[in-house]
Order: C-alpha cells, then sequence, then structure tokens
C-alpha cells in the first residue's frame, strides 16, 4: 500500500464523497500475461489520474490496482466515474478484453490525518467496493439520495434492493450509477445475501489481521479442513466469521456457523449441526439417516466454532462428514488442533506490537494491528480520544503489556470511558509487569486475560459486580427479560437490569445485539469462564439456577399453548432463540442433583418444536433420559406426554406403538384432554400405515373429545386430518363438510396455523374432485395465511400445489412460476424431500415445452429419492408425475426413457435443482421473510 503526497496541497476536509476502484480479477490477468498486464496496468493508472484531475478529485491512498479518491462535489465523483468507465470500455486487449474495473461512491465524513482517511465512511465503502462487478459503478444511499435530490444532474439511478454487507449491523440499500455507453446489466451483487448463510451481523469493524484473509483463503483452497488454533481471547472466532464472510458467494447450499461453546453434551454435535444447517429429514419426518448421508450432495462452507472441549466428537464428525461430502470445507476454531487426517492449522497469534515504545510517532505505531485495534476501540469508548506522537508510547507500552491479546486490548480501551490513557497504562503496570520480547512464557496469556477481566470487574461498581457473574448461568443469547426475572433479587431490582447491563456493554464484558428487532445479550466465552467461576463459588448459584429452570419452563410452556395463535415464524424462532438456555435447562434437570419432573415436562411441551426444528434425533434422547428418571405411575399426565412426543418423531409401526402407549396411560387416568392429543396423534400415525379404516374412528372420537375442550387449533386439525382420510377415498361430500366445520372452527378461534392447513387441505379435495379454478382460490387462501404467519415450509409446499392446480387449468407461464419460487424457498431452507416433489412438477413444465429429456432426467432424481428415503407422494404429486410421463412417452422410446430415469437417478440434489431451472433467471416471489 502506498500513501499519495499530498503535501503541496492539505486534504479536503468535512462532508466528503469517496470513490474507490480496483480491478476484477487482477491476480490471474497478471498469471495470464504478466507482460501485457504490466502494460495494462499503466494505462489504467494513467486514465485514473486523468479523470480524477479533471473533475477535482484528490487521490490519498493507491493499494495495487486500486485507488482512494475524494471529491469535494457528489456530481463531480459521479462524472469522474461515468467517464473513468467509458475510457476503460474503450481500452480493450485481445488477450484481456477490456479492462474490468469496478467503481464504488459513499459520501459521508471522515477523519484526515497524515495525509490519509480514517473512519467508518470509509470501512462502507470499502464493503460496497467488494459485492460489485468490474464495469460497474456502486452508489450507497447516501450518495444515491444527493444526486437524485440534485436537479441540475440527469443521471439515471437505479436501486438494486437492500443487500446485508460485512460489518454493517443492518442491510444497505445498494445503488447503480447507470449512462449511455456503460455495461447494463449484472448478476446480483455479491453481498451475505447471495447464498443462505448464519452468519452473525459484526457489530464491531475488523482490524488488525487484514493481510492474513488472503493466505488462509488460500490454505482452504488446497485443504478442505482449517483449524485456527490460538488461545482464548486471541480473535479466532472473529477472523473465522471475516473469513467465511468473504467466501458466502462461492457455496450454493452456504455458509453455516454453528457455535459449539454452548453445547455441553457430546451427543449433541451432530444434532446442532444438523438444526444449523435447517436440515429435515423426509417431509418433516424423522430419520435415522447419519448426519453426512444428508450433507453428500451438499456444496457448503461449515464453521464449527469453539471446539475445544469437545474435541474428539467435533474431529470424529468433521472426519466423516469430509470422507463422505466432497463438496463440502470445514473451517474450526479451537484451542488445540484437531489432529484429523487432511487438516490444515494456522496458529493464530496476538497482533503485532512495535519493538521498542519510546519514541515511536503516531504514524510508526499506526502500521502495527495491535495499535490499530486500540485506537479504533479506543475512539468507539471515548470520541475524544487520537493518536498523536505524544500518546504513541504510551499506547504502544499498554498494546505491548497486554502482549498484543485483542481482547485484552477491547477491554482496556474500554476504560477510555472514565480514564485517560496515561492513567490506564499506570493501573496496567501495577498488574501486568512488561514481558513482551523478554520471557513469553513468564506470563501465559491465559493469566494475561484473567488478569485483565479481573482488573475490569475490579473496577465495577457493585450493582455490576452482583450482576456480572450471575449473567453467566446464561447459555448462548438472553434477553432483558430473562435477565431481570433470573437475575435480579433483594440486591438488585428488576426495572435497575437494563441500565446495569448497559454499563457491562460499554465496557465489553457484555455484547448487546439489536439487529433482530429484539436486545439479545451475550457473553464472549472466555468472559463467561471467568463470571461462572464466580458464580460457582458463590452462596447464589443453586437459586440462580433454580430461577434460570423455572424461567425457561414457562417460556416453553408459554409456547406449547401458543402455538396455534402465534405466527409459525414468531413461534419457532422465539424458541431457537431460547434452545442454548432450554438445553441447559435439561442438562441439570435431568442431571443426578435437579428436578427430572420439571426436564420430563419440558421435553413434552416441545414435542412440536423437536419435530418443526428437524431437532427429532435429539429429542429421543431427552426423551430416553427423562424416562429413565420418573416413575410413570406417579406421574402419568408427564409420561404420556413423552410418549406423545416419542411418537412425534418416529415413523412407520413405531410411531402407532408410541401413540398407542400414550393413549393407554392418559386413558388410564381419565385425562380427556390428553387422550385426544393422543388419539389425534393415533390416527394419523395409523394413516401413514394404510390402516385408514382405523384412523377415521381413532380421529372420530379424538375430534369428539376435543369438541369438550377450549383447544380449537388442536379440534380444527384433527378434522382437517379426517376430512383427508374420506378425500383420498374420493368421498367428496364427507370430506367437503368435514373441511368447512375445521375452518369455521379455526376462524373463530383465530387458529391460523389450522386455518391455513384448513384452506390448504380444502384446497387438495377440490383439485382431487377436477375442480382446478376453486382448488386455486383456496390455495391461494392458505398462501395468504402462510405469509401472514411466516410459514415458509408451508409456503413452500403451496406454492408447488397451486403449480399443480395451475397445470391441471393450463395456465403453464404461472405454473412454471410457483413452481420455481417453491424451488427457491426449498433450496434456501435445505428440505430436500420437498425439493424432489416440486422438481416433479418443473419435469411436466420441460415436457410440455418440448424437453422431455430434461423431463426424464428429472423424474428419475424425484423417484430416486423418494425410493431411497421412503416416502410415498401424495394425490397431487402422483397426478402431476403421471401426466408428465404421458408426455415424455409420446415424444421418446422406451429405450431412451430409460436411460434418461437412470441418469436421473444419479445426479446430486444441486444438479437436479440447476436442471430444473435451466437457464432462466430465478423467481422473486414474496415468500415469508
Amino acid at each position: 500500500m502506498t500513501k499519495v503526497s499530498t503535501r503541496s496541497r492539505a486534504l479536503p476536509t468535512g462532508t466528503l464523497t469517496f470513490l474507490f476502484t480496483d480491478i476484477e480479477g487482477s491476480t490471474s490477468q497478471w498469471e495470464s500475461d504478466p507482460v501485457q498486464m504490466s502494460a495494462i496496468l499503466k494505462r489504467h493508472d494513467a486514465i485514473l489520474r486523468a479523470v480524477f484531475k479533471k473533475h477535482g478529485g484528490r487521490v490519498f491512498k493507491k493499494m495495487g490496482d486500486a485507488f482512494c479518491a475524494a471529491f469535494e462535489r457528489v456530481s463531480s465523483a459521479a462524472l469522474a466515474a461515468i467517464e473513468a468507465q467509458q475510457r476503460f470500455a474503450q481500452q480493450e486487449s485481445a488477450k484481456l478484453g477490456p479492462l474490468s474495473v469496478r467503481i464504488a461512491l459513499h459520501t459521508g465524513e471522515a477523519e484526515e490525518r497524515d495525509d490519509d482517511y480514517f473512519g467508518p465512511a470509509l470501512n462502507r465503502i470499502a464493503r460496497l467496493l467488494s459485492v460489485g462487478y468490474g464495469q460497474q459503478i456502486l452508489l450507497s444511499s447516501t450518495t444515491a439520495h444527493l444526486i437524485r435530490s440534485d436537479p441540475s444532474q440527469s443521471f439515471e439511478v437505479r436501486s438494486l434492493g437492500s443487500y446485508r454487507l460485512r460489518d454493517l449491523a443492518q442491510p444497505e440499500e445498494i445503488f447503480q450509477l447507470c449512462d449511455a455507453g456503460l455495461r447494463d446489466q449484472f448478476p446480483h451483487l455479491r453481498s451475505l445475501d447471495a447464498a443462505p448463510n448464519n452468519l452473525p451481523s459484526r457489530l464491531t469493524s475488523f482490524v488488525g489481521r487484514e493481510e492474513v484473509i488472503g493466505n488462509l483463503k488460500q490454505l482452504l483452497e488446497t485443504s478442505r479442513l482449517l483449524t485456527l488454533v490460538g488461545p482464548g481471547g486471541v480473535g479466532k472466532t472473529r477472523l473465522a466469521v471475516e473469513l467465511a464472510a468473504g467466501l458466502v458467494a462461492e457455496y450454493s447450499d452456504g455458509v453455516w456457523m454453528v457455535e459449539l461453546a454452548t453445547i455441553a453434551e457430546p451427543e449433541l454435535v451432530e444434532s446442532t449441526i444438523a438444526s444449523t444447517l435447517n436440515l429435515r429429514s423426509a417431509a418433516g419426518r424423522p430419520s435415522n439417516a447419519s448426519l453426512e448421508t444428508r450433507l453428500a450432495d451438499k456444496q457448503l462452507l461449515l464453521v464449527l466454532d469453539n471446539c475445544e472441549h469437545l474435541i474428539d466428537t467435533a474431529a470424529d464428525q468433521l472426519n466423516r462428514i469430509l470422507k463422505s461430502c466432497p463438496n463440502i470445507r470445514c473451517i474450526a476454531t479451537s484451542r488445540e488442533p484437531l489432529r484429523i487426517s487432511g487438516e490444515s492449522i494456522h496458529r493464530v497469534d496476538s497482533l503485532p506490537v512495535p519493538e521498542g515504545s519510546e519514541n515511536v510517532t503516531a504514524q510508526e505505531a499506526q502500521a502495527y494491528g495491535a495499535i490499530r485495534l486500540f485506537c479504533e476501540r479506543a475512539r468507539e469508548a471515548s470520541g475524544r480520544f487520537a493518536l498523536t506522537d505524544r500518546n504513541a508510547p504510551i499506547v504502544t507500552e499498554i498494546c505491548r503489556r497486554l502482549d498484543g491479546i485483542p481482547l485484552a486490548i477491547e477491554l482496556t480501551a474500554a476504560q477510555l470511558r472514565v480514564l485517560n490513557v496515561e492513567h490506564v497504562n499506570q493501573r496496567l503496570k501495577e498488574r501486568l509487569p512488561l514481558v513482551v520480547g523478554a520471557n513469553r512464557a513468564a506470563l501465559p496469556r491465559h493469566m494475561t486475560i484473567e488478569s485483565l477481566i479481573d482488573w475490569s470487574y475490579g473496577l465495577l461498581r457493585n450493582a455490576e459486580k452482583s450482576l456480572f457473574p450471575r449473567v453467566a448461568i446464561f447459555s448462548g443469547t438472553f434477553s432483558l427479560d430473562a435477565a431481570g426475572a433470573v437475575c435480579s433479587d433483594d440486591t438488585i431490582d428488576t426495572s435497575a437490569t437494563l441500565g446495569i447491563l448497559s454499563s457491562l456493554v460499554e465496557q465489553s464484558l457484555l455484547f448487546a445485539d439489536i439487529t433482530g428487532g429484539n436486545e439479545r445479550y451475550r457473553l464472549l466465552e472466555t468472559t463467561r469462564e471467568f463470571a461462572l467461576a464466580k458464580l460457582r463459588g458463590s452462596e447464589e448459584f443453586t437459586p440462580i439456577v433454580h430461577r434460570h429452570a423455572t424461567f425457561f419452563r414457562e417460556v416453553v410452556r408459554q409456547a406449547d399453548a401458543d402455538f396455534h395463535v402465534v405466527p409459525h415464524e414468531v413461534w419457532l424462532n422465539r424458541l431457537r432463540l431460547e434452545l442454548d438456555n432450554i438445553r441447559s435447562l435439561l442438562s441439570w434437570a435431568l442431571g443426578e442433583c435437579g428436578n427430572s419432573v420439571l426436564g420430563a415436562e419440558v421435553v413434552g411441551w416441545l414435542d412440536r418444536f423437536w419435530f418443526e426444528a428437524g431437532l427429532t434425533q435429539e429429542a429421543q434422547r431427552w426423551i430416553d433420559r427423562a424416562m429413565n428418571l420418573i416413575d410413570e405411575r406417579s406421574n402419568a399426565i408427564v409420561v404420556g406426554r413423552l410418549w406423545l412426543a416419542r411418537s412425534f418423531c418416529l415413523t412407520g409401526d413405531d410411531k402407532v406403538l408410541a401413540a398407542e402407549r400414550s393413549r393407554a396411560l392418559y386413558e388410564s387416568i381419565g385425562d380427556d384432554r390428553g387422550l385426544a392429543y393422543a388419539l389425534r396423534e393415533l390416527g394419523g400415525a395409523l394413516r401413514l400405515v394404510g390402516r385408514a379404516g382405523e384412523a377415521r374412528r381413532v380421529l372420530a372420537r379424538a375430534a369428539s373429545l376435543l369438541t369438550k375442550t377450549d383447544d380449537a387449533g388442536a379440534l380444527s386439525l384433527t378434522l382437517s386430518a379426517l376430512g383427508a382420510l374420506h378425500a383420498y377415498s374420493r368421498e367428496f361430500d364427507e370430506a367437503h363438510g368435514i373441511y368447512s366445520k375445521a375452518l369455521n372452527v379455526a376462524r373463530e378461534a383465530g387458529a391460523q396455523y389450522a386455518l391455513m392447513m384448513g384452506y390448504l387441505h380444502l384446497a387438495d379435495l377440490y383439485f382431487l374432485s377436477g375442480d382446478c379454478e376453486s382448488a386455486v382460490a383456496h390455495a391461494i387462501e392458505a398462501l395468504d395465511l402462510a405469509q401472514a404467519t411466516m410459514n415458509s415450509r408451508f409456503y413452500a409446499n403451496i406454492k408447488y400445489n397451486l403449480a399443480a392446480y395451475r397445470i391441471g387449468l393450463g395456465q403453464l407461464d404461472l405454473a412454471r412460476e410457483d413452481a420455481r419460487d417453491a424451488l427457491r424457498v426449498l433450496r434456501r431452507n435445505q428440505d430436500s424431500p420437498q425439493v424432489a416433489n416440486v422438481v416433479l412438477h418443473l419435469a411436466f413444465l420441460a415436457a410440455s415445452t418440448g424437453d422431455a429429456n430434461t423431463a426424464a432426467r428429472l423424474v428419475g432424481y424425484s423417484d430416486a429419492y423418494l425410493k431411497a428415503h421412503g416416502i410415498e407422494r401424495e394425490p397431487t404429486e402422483n397426478w402431476v408425475r403421471e401426466r408428465t410421463m404421458a408426455v415424455i412417452e409420446q415424444r421418446l422410446p422406451q429405450k431412451t426413457i430409460g436411460t434418461l430415469d437412470h441418469l436421473g437417478s444419479l445426479m446430486t440434489e444441486e444438479q437436479a435443482i440447476r436442471e430444473a431451472l435451466g437457464s432462466e433467471p430465478e423467481a422473486t416471489g414474496q415468500e415469508p421473510t
């Protein structure tokens, strides 16, 4: 990196428009023809310097082929960007083509220091540039608004939508600057939204290891497992997230981060990975298939964070995944290597600090990552802080005393809220001898961290000292309400909790995330270890454990009661957010000194959640543990619910037997409500094994019992299941009457989930009876409810049912749109069984437009997947398959069909999706968000 001399004239200050450029794919172009690339780069540099000079731009930094310039007028920056792209388009090489330069503009204020600019505006434009393409000009929303509001300008500014950028907490609306003669159309931007991912929004900037990222990317290209190894607090997780964020666009099935720090039991590792990746089994049914089997055809990047306490289990799981899944790469963070074949190890060291502290200048100090991190966090703590030649030696001594450890630096910089830098350094001298460069073993890093956390703890006020250890009882994240209920007592009032938490956040002992609309707090694992040790050593530990268990027992009980009346995705996410704390509750309650009945109640009340979240294997482990601990005779109601939960987790005859055990228990004690629930589950289980006559009688009895309760949602769902049995037997009048009653019950009670199911069943009834128009109308009613309740799984299911109904009406373009929209959602949700169904609809549409070869391969894929997983098609899908095969058989000889069917059976899911979508652009329907 070189700074451009501006000694002749000071850089402009105030509100500026920054313009950044770089050449897309320049590395490969250098490798392809370095001689010609050298000549091209000279022309590139000459063009930019001439254009910037013409329009009043000041170049303040040049990094390789990248330019950074500042303009005092936004219109001047826009004109410069357009002229540069126009001139680059004319510079075409026979071998390398037109010069592929991407440009980004953002307007804001920045701090000018030593011929350079610093601040959030620079971070934002760098992130903006990274998501663009060569020949494209991107604008931030601020710059776009200023251009549009200038009546003297006629630039075309086009919105590209909102995207999530690295290090920015909120999505950013991004715009493209267009003009005659410039390339107009580009692919979707390369943002964090380019592929499925669950990477956290970063609340602080990434500082100090920018140059390491490129090296790690190269390591990951040659090795499918990269383990970042280092002590606590050294920044392994932050580095892993930054690395993964830059690779999102390269993995079609996404980038997924699995946090293991909150997992105490090794047997939960596999289910935690599966649930994070949203790996659903057949139509939501339980599956005994191993994780690696379900991941076999996925192309994704898996990040396992904090493996050290589960090192053997994590290593074994990753080893099996890597052996069975050729398109998966993994990043792990751990305090020690995993020691499995093919592992590349990168030891994450402390950030570099200057060799000595005396006479170091501010400019010299800024070259070191530790100093840059301290300054960045110091400015966040105190807007008055600035690195100067006077205080640079003091800051350097602080960072050397902290051994360059990022967590230690952040904790220390936070103290500048109340202390000046000289006082911070003096207090550190009293606690930490300066040993860097002398004897690193004399002060192990974990001692540095522990001392720093202890020092920060010692500076807290009494209320903060009381609350800090208590919040360590939470696993993962926690809400303000949870903190108030669990951590308050006679010494800490509930109403004071928010203020104390905010103070802990300001001192970097706690982190707050407000990006999801509700505050969630968390401790870093290193600080949690310290706080939890203090809590366990105090008399407060036992009562706080009990309050924690009581609070989350009530969360689960309320969720069970709210299932029918709360929007589905809201309901599901409410429990997902608290899953770490629920697991912590269960580990304690079902442990040696816990409360087994409380734990068993929680496991049973979660029956729908285990199923909806795809955690049926984990559920069975908790159910087994609970059943081994409590007596069936004295706790029949609790055990009855456990058998009901087990039935949710099973298939076939095992499902029937579990539901029957639940029924028998509830009937033996005369619990009609519990009996009704057991009968409803039993009826559904009997239908799935082909015992339709018994299922009818059982569901009818369940409905009769439920009419005497206040659970309208359960009654409506039971009636819908009963109506389906009549519909499948083509008893359409009887089915219609039952469905109408189900809809009325759900509508009167406001049970939206049940109402959606009723409309979906009624739509299928009309379709099976030949009334496709009514089927479409009722499916749209169900679709509206799926959107209103944010139920993406049912949204996709309804969409591909709609495709079948529209095929029946001959509305093939609309059918294609619905099917493609469904496939897009299912692909994102990793719902493989439903993908196999919707691919069948697109097979018909391919056949209907003359592409019988593609259709035959897609049918082969769908048939093979469903057969391998023991899934029977519903009547609607059978109808589509029959018509698809009829068209295929008209166009192709039987031998060719057999060959194509076999080829389709060998396709991966991703291959089938790509073939189904063909070359058309993906749909952009409004699925629930």
